[in-house]
């Protein structure tokens, strides 16, 4: 992870099978991130499929700030590393893992 001025915030959000697209969260955590790698816990999560995606807050103001097409603006990643779209974020098919039960660890690289 680049090193970043103001406050950094990592928020991760998991979804489900039900949503078509990333976006649409179950669960939303806000992490403190101390160096490159940042450790996120979604308790009492149910087996099945998920998806997770997470991005760098950098002016705290909760939210992940777009250009006037909807391109980031802060760094963003999301599970598996999928690919986003011209226009919009990855897929959720290309985003989705199947969680078993127990510690999972889920590489993902921010694209800046």
């Amino acid at each position: 992870m680049r090193s970043l001025l103001g406050e950094q915030g990592l928020s991760a959000e998991a979804s489900s099978r039900a949503s078509a697209n990333l976006g649409c969260a179950l669960r939303r955590t806000w992490v403190e991130v101390k160096d490159d790698t940042v450790t996120c816990v979604f308790k009492r999560a149910g087996l099945g499929e998920y998806a997770a995606s997470v991005f760098l807050d950098k002016n705290s103001n909760g939210k992940l700030d777009t250009n006037a097409i909807g391109s980031a603006k802060e760094p963003w990643g999301v599970s598996r590393n999928a690919a986003h779209k011209r226009f919009g974020p990855p897929l959720y098919k290309d985003a989705k893992f199947d969680y078993q039960g127990g510690a999972v660890t889920i590489p993902i690289e921010l694209v800046y």
